[in-house]
């Protein structure tokens, strides 16, 4: 099991307890819309984890037959990758990994720790950043996220050793809620296209796991109007 696999693992292990603590959440309130991408961090490649060096005793208790840990979603959270897996074993890791960083950001947000070790695991540098600027803004007004998001329209593109992932997102059937109470965050009008994003992310290969791949680079459109079908 590599470090990055046992961090995942380590983080997938208290995710449930960690959710039931978030939800209890603090008294703060916000009368902010709800947020989009907060300011990064000083966070440096070199960081790491304690969870890296934790011994989950059973190396295989989170992962499928292919090694891959098994990421679970806060309760009232959906997230639909709607696409066919690529054909090229690589592509098809990246992609799988892409999607994987795109999930432990909202683990992230639902257990209200822009530090969480299950992002950190897929990703290094500015996407790394990203995911904890994001968590925080979410963590700043009190929020947790439900309902369902849903990703599709997928285009894999090889660039040297790198990989790059883009899709388009539409989360208009994703809320934000109060962490403390529950009560769904009013939030703002943002016109027709406002509920579209199209994510472009760069993938690339870990060092010492060939089956790997991290997220380093990201990038979103916001109201995209490719991304509404019309």
């Amino acid at each position: 099991m590599t470090a990055r696999t046992r961090a995942i693992a380590v983080a997938i292990a208290t995710s449930t307890a960690l959710l039931l603590t978030a939800c209890g959440g603090s008294d703060d309130s916000s009368d902010d819309a709800l947020p989009g991408v907060g300011e990064g961090s000083d966070q440096t490649d070199e960081d790491t984890d304690d969870a890296d060096d934790a011994d989950t005793g059973d190396d295989d208790a989170d992962e499928p037959d292919d090694g891959r840990p098994q990421i679970e979603l806060p309760d009232g959270v959906e997230m639909d990758f709607d696409w066919d897996e690529p054909e090229d074993p690589e592509e098809a890791a990246a992609v799988a990994d892409a999607a994987d960083y795109i999930r432990a950001i909202t683990v992230g947000v639902n257990e209200q720790d822009p530090e969480h070790a299950l992002y950190q695991g897929f990703s290094l540098e500015e996407a790394r950043r990203f995911g904890e600027g994001h968590i925080k803004a979410w963590v700043d007004g009190g929020w947790i996220k439900s309902g369902t998001d849903r990703y599709y329209d997928l285009d894999v593109r090889r660039n040297g050793d790198v990989i790059g992932v883009a899709f388009c997102r539409d989360n208009s059937e994703m809320v934000g809620k109060d962490a403390a109470s529950g009560e769904v965050v009013p939030s703002e009008d943002s016109g027709p296209y406002g509920n579209f994003g199209r994510y472009s992310l760069v993938m690339s290969p870990a060092m010492g796991d060939e089956n790997a791949w991290l997220a380093t680079d990201i990038d979103i459109q916001t109201e995209a109007q490719q991304c509404a079908g019309e």
